[in-house]
């Protein structure tokens, strides 16, 4: 974490700035709401007034276990701090402006069934393209001046605000600037580019200047290595080009914001074979693996796997589903199934109704991880 802290991302500051910070927003909010009389920026800016002991954002460390090295994802926990009720209120006021584009996934499933009945030759290879650090990475100037031009153009805006899209900007310009800063280990810093990963504000902003970014990618439509199919969800693009087309095609997205915006790209690779594993607590019982098409590296698909354990062991389950590359064994993608010790939310409901459910197929979606 010191590492990260001593990338450049990050500028060290003496002390808490979180006095000033809030001095100046309820200076700006008092300014806006004088314009606007906006009710709600009335009812922020009076729990802000009356509340001292507002927390100092915090700096947490994800280990990225889908990527090599397993680096560390930078997190800002803004529960209850000085902006954080302003955030959720910008973040209620854009929302609506996302997700209108044809390559907008909401989900897994809707990605799924989007994706199913595309055709694929022999000329074509899926890829994914993934954005390097995205929220310290983007443009804010740009952001929110296309974001401006969103508000401006959006006549529902008067229904969720009366604030104007100057108002809107000014204030999530602080945000994402003077209001960016956070305390680690007794230190203080401030972020010098992007949006805080952990401010319920920062997928918007993402999100926005994902779109735009998308929008310039594909402004000339007689370029002749777009992809046929192009899915994103936030900066996870999944898309399916003409084979060779894939390399020229990053380099056309990391030339959009060649200063701030990397893209990196992982191609499909052949040979692949799933493998459960039956646990009992933390010890290994039994494992199964499929099976692949004969002279190939394809595996058998809607293969079925049976594993017998007594009823009084159930409660100590677990079922670890891995899928490998064939010629390394690396694990490349892993879910665990199990009671509440192993595992949480989607996994975890499966599991229980798998076992309220005995000799009855209960399927289910997941995101899957390394």
């Amino acid at each position: 974490m010191l590492g990260l802290l001593e990338s450049g991302l990050y500028k060290s500051i003496p002390r808490d700035p979180s006095g000033e910070v809030r001095r100046k927003l309820l200076m700006i909010m008092h300014e806006v709401i004088a314009e606007t009389n906006d009710d709600k920026l009335t009812k922020i800016s009076k729990q802000l007034y009356f509340h001292f002991n507002c927390h100092v954002p915090e700096l947490y460390g994800l280990p990225k276990i889908r990527t090599e090295g397993v680096p560390i994802r930078p997190v800002i926990t803004t529960i209850n701090t000085v902006t954080s009720r302003l955030c959720t209120y910008l973040k209620d006021i854009i929302n609506p402006l996302l997700g209108t584009r044809l390559s907008h996934v909401k989900n897994s499933k809707e990605f799924v069934t989007e994706i199913r009945n595309v055709s694929i030759t022999d000329r074509d290879i899926m890829v994914s393209y993934d954005v390097k650090n995205l929220f310290t990475s983007i443009p804010i100037e740009c952001t929110l001046n296309r974001l401006e031009e969103l508000l401006s153009r959006d006549e529902t805006l008067k229904n969720r605000t009366k604030l104007n899209p100057h108002h809107v900007k000014e204030l999530v310009s602080f945000c994402t600037s003077e209001a960016n800063f956070f305390r680690f280990q007794r230190n203080f810093f401030l972020q010098k580019n992007g949006a805080p990963m952990g401010s319920s504000l920062s997928p918007a902003i993402a999100e926005i200047f994902m779109e735009y970014l998308e929008e310039l990618a594909f402004y000339n439509n007689d370029n002749t290595f777009y992809p046929k199919i192009f899915k994103r969800y936030v900066d996870d693009i999944f898309a399916i080009i003409e084979r060779g087309k894939e390399d020229a095609f990053l380099g056309h997205l990391n030339g959009l914001f060649p200063e701030e915006i990397v893209f990196t790209i992982e191609k499909e690779t052949n040979g692949v074979f799933l493998k459960v594993e039956l646990c009992l607590g933390t010890r290994k019982i039994k494992s199964r693996k499929s099976n692949t098409i004969r002279r190939t590296q394809s595996p058998v698909f809607n293969e079925s796997f049976n594993f017998k354990l007594s009823p009084d062991k159930l409660d100590q389950a677990s079922l670890i589903i891995l899928v490998c590359q064939s010629k390394s064994d690396k694990v490349i993608a892993r879910l665990i199934l199990g009671g509440v010790m192993f595992t949480r939310n989607k996994p975890l409901q499966q599991w229980q109704d798998m076992m309220a459910n005995m000799k009855t197929v209960v399927s289910e979606w997941h995101f899957l991880t390394e």
